[in-house]
């Protein structure tokens, strides 16, 4: 990090000439920070000044020390004041502003001298990184340089812009990819005090001009971070409903409008906050952080085709650094991460294993995510790769892991292993139907049929619709010539999925086999048109079952469908016996 970096011994030198780069700063008290700020952006400025607000430390100092100009002035509880103060003692042709806790990485400032200079005359927005406390980062856009013109000043009394003076000359803009990092955040102490002493000048402000939307928008995210959450969202539905917030689409206003609908969703008022994201993604459909709560909000709700058409565009055209305080790798590590999820809820196991193996490039601990991957690439077929996803995640105790990882060593017919890890899910506390689904495969291809048997109850009693353990216990049953007890599993999967071939050829055995003469050729009609050649189709089936479910059992032979070929095998056995 720039701020850990062993500091140099050599005062800035600073030019005696005509400037061309005043850098403007205003302090209090930052005797710790501002050797590191004034090392950092020594090298960018022609003059420094420091306006000092009444410190009680050295950092007056410390300023002089680095050959800046210091000025003083009493704290008036207003940053633009205090700002536009600096902004009079500045010389050079372009202005830089920064804070003490702004830091460069190493040869940043040459490069960002080099840029100024060559912008001189427009208005420059730079990436600020913001740390913040937990090892969070959120990134935006700040103007922090333009022409030294007597009628930019800053506006707002706290989270202060020039941005408004700069539009209403109509100077223009650039947006340059070099990072300002900013560490005053990362204490959460420290930034809890920021945030109070913001709370009370916004509201000052606010009480002076209530229709300055960008102070309602302050005092919204200024109570979100102290964790009033339903303070915030009645700023921002005041800010909404404002008649000016109607007309415009500036980002803060699309902003204010996430943070309400984040709030609805998050008390549970889902419709609410689903209809705010809806309109916000039609009203300004290239801003991602709205498309993308919108589309994580589809994939909780199950709406998976509505989450793709939502997060598929910020992929195509990622986003970037904004005005607003998002980190854009974030919105596309979430895009990637939330339309995985979906891809899978789809069946589209390649496309959601790339969104996947995308997100985790970003996020590498993210061990849902892990999960999520081995499970697509287990859906696909891809067991190599699945068992390494498994593997990579920090999961030994986490039950899905191991019943994944014994699924794998299942179909790779490794029994062995298979039930040592499916016997480890159990042993971390793992109860489910899958569970015990697997187990009684494993069993029933180890020749156990009875604890086959009871593991399959096992998994019908915890999920009584699971087709899996339907069909598998009714097949298991015919293997035992256990005739009588197949059908009731049978009817029961196929009421849950009247697609099913084996469902539907036992179901119209049973039919035939009881003299529900109408039921059986009802059934008899649907499995011809299934499998019967096209020449075939529109001929009646043989009205014999026998004939009938041997010429059912030929056409499933010829497309290599040799299980259902043999159900009907078993089935003309049953119905000639």
């Amino acid at each position: 990090m720039a701020g850990g970096r062993k500091r140099r011994k050599k005062r800035s030198k600073v030019s005696k000439k005509k400037p061309l780069l005043s850098i403007c700063m205003i302090v209090r008290d930052e005797e710790e920070n501002l050797p590191g700020c004034l090392e950092d952006f020594g090298p960018v400025a022609d003059q420094i000044v420091v306006v000092d607000t009444g410190s009680t430390d050295r950092t007056v100092d410390v300023a002089r020390r680095y050959g800046a100009e210091v000025h003083h002035h009493p704290w008036q509880d207003d940053f633009a004041e205090a700002r536009n103060r600096s902004l009079n003692y500045a010389r050079g042709r372009m202005i830089l502003w920064v804070d003490a806790d702004d830091r460069l990485e190493p040869g940043v400032a040459e490069t960002l001298r080099r840029e100024l200079l060559a912008n001189e005359g427009k208005a420059v927005y730079l990436v600020v990184r913001m740390l913040e406390p937990g090892g969070a980062v959120t990134q935006s856009y700040q103007l922090r340089a333009f022409p030294n013109n007597p009628t930019i000043r800053f506006e707002g009394r706290v989270h202060e812009q020039a941005t408004y003076a700069v539009e209403r000359l109509k100077i223009s803009a650039v947006h340059l990819p070099i990072e300002i990092i900013h560490t005053g955040y990362q204490d959460a102490e420290a930034l809890r005090g920021k945030l109070f002493r913001n709370r009370k000048i916004v509201e000052e402000q606010i009480a002076q001009d209530p229709d300055d939307l960008f102070a309602h928008y302050m005092l919204a995210r200024t109570l979100d971070g102290l964790g009033e959450d339903e303070a915030s969202a009645q700023w921002c539905a005041r800010l909404l409903d404002h008649p000016k917030a109607r007309m415009e689409t500036r980002e803060f206003i699309l902003h204010a409008q996430a943070l309400l609908a984040t709030y609805h969703c998050r008390r549970g008022a889902v419709d609410e906050g689903r209809r705010l994201l809806e309109e916000l993604v039609a009203r300004a459909p290239e801003f991602a952080l709205g498309r993308l709560l919108l589309g994580k909000l589809a994939v909780k709700s199950g709406s998976l085709v509505e989450a793709c058409h939502a997060l598929l565009p910020i992929l195509e055209d990622e986003p970037k650094p904004s005005l607003i305080p998002v980190d854009p790798g974030e919105i596309i590590y979430k895009a990637n991460r939330y339309l995985g999820a979906a891809l899978m809820g789809l069946g589209q196991w390649g496309e959601a294993s790339g969104c996947l193996e995308r997100a985790l490039e970003l996020r590498p601990d993210d061990q849902e995510a892990r999960l999520w991957l081995g499970e697509s690439l287990l859906k696909g077929g891809r067991l190599d790769e699945a068992e390494k996803a498994f593997l990579a995640c920090d999961g030994t105790n986490h039950p899905t892991f191991w019943l994944k990882l014994g699924t794998i060593a299942l179909r790779r017919d490794d029994l062995d292993l298979a039930e040592e890890r499916f016997k480890a899910a159990a042993a971390v506390g793992l109860d489910s139907a899958q569970l015990y689904n697997n187990f009684g495969l494993l069993m029933a291809r180890q020749g156990r049929w009875e604890e086959a048997e009871r593991n399959y109850g096992l998994a019908l009693e915890r999920q009584p619709d699971m087709m899996e353990s339907l069909l598998n216990m009714g097949h298991g049953l015919m293997s035992q010539g256990r005739w009588r007890e197949v059908e009731g599993f049978f009817l029961r999967a196929l009421a849950h999925e009247p697609e099913l071939l084996d469902a539907r050829l036992a179901a119209a055995a049973f039919a035939f086999g009881r003299g529900e003469l109408a039921r059986a050729r009802e059934l008899a009609d649907q499995l011809w048109r299934a499998l019967a050649p096209n020449e075939q189709k529109d001929q009646p089936p043989p009205s014999d079952p026998s004939s009938l479910f041997l010429r059912l059992g030929r056409w499933l032979q010829d497309r290599g469908r040799g299980q259902l070929a043999e159900l009907c095998d078993n089935l003309v056995s049953s119905i000639t016996n």
